[in-house]
């Protein structure tokens, strides 16, 4: 029975899919709009979850008005990216192109003339599914690191062949770091989204948004491991289906030869960078993932 109602579920995105992608795209994110305006008000639980989060980010910061249009425009966001996965099978190349539009290029192609690889640093902000094409839009070769849907086996490969349609290469999430390595010694890109909550026992306290949250620190581990840089690339949505794409100034491990003090010192330069482009475009991050979770304040010791 739990089979038949997965790939019922599967069947049902896919017809999903097929009709959007015939829709113009105009109407296609009109629905995604309106999905994402229904979902604020029905879907109880991560509407809580978004203002608890928007009332720890922000505080006094901003007002309860303010805290509730910010995660009504997340929403919406959310639904307009749902309406845009399901259509990239249907995305050219230049279609792409046409969509967004990229600031920092400079900071790329200085990475591509010395002939590196680099770490992409990447969260839950704008359509981040659109990274997927950062393959074909820059002539680079890159990895990222995926999690398989367990419960349903269908649509976990309905959403991996997009994907791979994309361009981008995925690697399984289990025993995974071995990958990421051999890939940047052969100056291939590792793009990571290391913006959300992780476990206590794997995770370093970091701050985030004034409190000290369990971090992970892959991207410090494999910066510290290869040499390369840490490229903050990030995708913010505008109006009528465009999107611009920035590229930031890179960063590097830092290396004084004390291993975790350095661990720590980059998590937290990466963290740092997240809240600064969270801060400038509230409404187009994750906010419905909970990720202060686990919490201490700022200027407290990490428990033991």
């Amino acid at each position: 029975m739990k089979s038949i109602i997965q790939f019922s579920i599967y069947i049902i995105i896919k017809i999903l899919s097929f009709i959007l992608i015939h829709l113009p795209e105009s109407i296609a994110l009109k629905i995604g709009n309106l999905a994402g305006k229904f979902t604020y008000f029905f879907d109880f639980k991560h509407r809580k979850i978004a203002l608890k989060n928007l009332d720890i980010a922000f505080g006094k910061e901003k007002s309860l008005k303010e805290k509730k249009e910010i995660a009504k425009k997340n929403f919406e966001n959310l639904g307009m990216n749902t309406i845009e996965f399901l259509r990239l099978p249907c995305i050219s190349e230049d279609d792409i192109k046409k969509k967004i539009k990229i600031e920092g290029m400079s900071h790329l192609n200085n990475i591509k003339r010395k002939g590196i690889g680099a770490l992409i640093l990447l969260g839950h902000i704008g359509n981040w599914e659109l990274m997927a094409f950062l393959s074909r839009l820059f002539g680079i070769s890159v990895l990222t690191v995926w999690k398989p849907l367990k419960n349903n086996r269908w649509l976990d490969n309905f959403i991996v062949d997009i994907r791979k349609r994309s361009g981008i290469m995925l690697l399984p999430n289990k025993k995974v770091a071995s990958a990421i390595i051999k890939g940047l010694k052969e100056k291939k890109f590792v793009a990571l989204l290391v913006d959300q909550r992780t476990k206590r026992s794997e995770g370093i306290w970091v701050p985030f948004f004034g409190y000290k949250v369990p971090t992970t620190p892959a991207l410090a581990f494999f910066a510290m491991k290869s040499g390369v840089p840490i490229l903050p690339i990030y995708i913010i949505r505008k109006n009528k289906g465009k999107h611009h794409l920035y590229i930031k100034e890179p960063f590097y491990f830092n290396d004084s030869g004390d291993k975790d003090k350095d661990i720590y010192l980059t998590t937290f330069k990466m963290n740092q960078t997240l809240e600064s482009i969270i801060r400038e475009y509230p409404d187009q991050w994750f906010w419905v993932h909970n990720r202060f979770k686990w919490k201490i304040p700022q200027d407290k010791d990490v428990p033991s």
